[in-house]
């Protein structure tokens, strides 16, 4: 049981929309606890099924790049819930005595749901009333914080990695598995396993020319690694779908346009060394995933914004940071996670070496043109990645000439997709 008043647990954003009963509630299920300076309150990868608020203190999180978030009890930062996200993304610990909350997740799940039952009569007292009237009303910033609200606190939902991409990564990473085990797998989704089969023979992958039949001979000549993200690549357009009639073009266009920034990426990994083809064309077509579960939550949410350049907005401020939680979650790695938290920034120059931000910005530059997108994007050598790329080493006029020469690849990729 904790003594802080309700008035302390208000300051939270976890409980902004709670009634008395539930801070009473909470109140009773949750712990204080301090902790002395220099300690660890969270690791890296941890999976603690626990809620942590700073009440008192300074508390430091230390990203496994090495870098640092400093919070500090009372600050707008403190309002949220302390490293949220599980696996855990940083070290948490104390730098100096602290005072914590701690809340089950159980615990709190139960308080939600006391909320539920609270305006379960009040509903549908109103049904009635409420259907004669307009619709509430919920501006664009509103949109914004309280899906912004929702992430921080690990309450937005997020799809589950396609089964199949599980099962293949699971297969793949059992040393007791073998080649068999995941040709099984792919076999079981006829459409994945042609695609895999017709990429073994496309010009990319057969450069002896010999041409294959089967799933076997394509994950031999593929590789494992190569087979996990083709997998997962081809398996993403079940992710791209929404329920709501409104939001239906806009899903669209957005598999769409990932498809084509997907193609061009992996041509760029193709002319500039030290790039996996298939990993990038993994990024591409993940850069704009955190759009995907937007639309769902506004599809849930029965909110309706009519207003293309409204949605837009909503979508763009939020995608990346959206994204980069969701593959955090499905457990990517660091280089591609990294690639769908920038895509959003087309001038980000926070490192010197190229990498795989790099290829999206300049693919996604690329794949606007004759596209509406485009009269928003910046001219091609303005941004830093074409700098740091091959392509820094010619005009923006020859760089697309060598996109324009490997169209027809460009165009075989897509078609993979559709």
């Amino acid at each position: 049981m904790i003594t802080e008043s309700i008035e302390t647990l208000k300051r939270f954003s976890l409980f902004s929309d709670f009634s008395d009963d539930q801070f009473i509630y909470i109140k009773k299920n949750a712990k204080q606890m301090l902790i002395p300076a220099q300690k660890f309150l969270l690791k890296r990868g941890s999976e603690q099924k626990s809620i942590f608020l700073l009440l008192k203190g300074v508390l430091k999180l230390t990203a496994k790049d090495g870098g640092q978030i400093i919070i500090t009890a009372g600050s707008q930062q403190a309002a949220n819930a302390i490293a949220r996200i599980r696996p855990c993304l940083y070290d948490v610990s104390s730098l100096t005595q602290i005072k914590i909350i701690v809340l089950s997740d159980e615990a709190f799940k139960i308080a939600v749901s006391m909320k539920k039952t609270e305006t379960a009569d009040a509903d549908i007292e109103k049904a009635s009333f409420a259907n004669s009237q307009p619709k509430r009303k919920i501006t664009q910033d509103q949109i914004i914080t309280n899906i912004t609200h929702l992430l921080y606190n690990d309450l937005l939902v997020l799809p589950s990695m396609p089964d199949i991409a599980i099962k293949t990564r699971k297969a793949i990473e059992d040393k007791n598995s073998n080649l068999n085990d995941v040709i099984k797998i792919i076999n079981m989704n006829p459409s994945i396993a042609i695609k895999i089969i017709n990429t073994a023979n496309s010009v990319l992958y057969n450069s002896s020319g010999v041409k294959i039949d089967n799933s076997k001979m394509a994950c031999t000549r593929l590789g494992n690694k190569m087979v996990m993200n083709l997998v997962l690549s081809y398996a993403m357009k079940g992710i791209f779908k929404t329920n709501s009639p409104l939001y239906k073009k806009k899903m669209n266009d957005m598999w769409h346009y990932s498809v084509k920034v997907a193609a061009v990426s992996s041509i760029l990994a193709r002319i500039t060394p030290g790039f996996d083809l298939e990993k990038a064309l993994l990024c591409g077509l993940l850069h704009n995933i955190g759009s995907v579960v937007i639309l769902n939550y506004l599809t849930e949410e029965q909110i309706t914004i009519e207003d293309p350049e409204i949605l837009n907005n909503v979508l763009s401020s939020l995608q990346a940071e959206v994204g980069k939680t969701l593959l955090s979650k499905w457990g990517f790695p660091d280089d591609l996670v990294e690639a769908v938290e920038h895509s959003s920034n087309l001038f980000y120059n926070e490192n010197s070496d190229r990498n795989y931000i790099d290829i999206v910005n300049i693919a996604q530059i690329h794949a606007s043109i004759g596209t509406p997108q485009q009269k928003n994007m910046p001219v091609i050598n303005q941004i830093p990645a074409f700098n740091k790329l091959a392509l820094g080493q010619l005009t923006p006029e020859l760089s697309i000439k060598i996109l324009h020469k490997s169209q027809a690849d460009i165009d075989r990729t897509i078609a993979l997709f559709s």
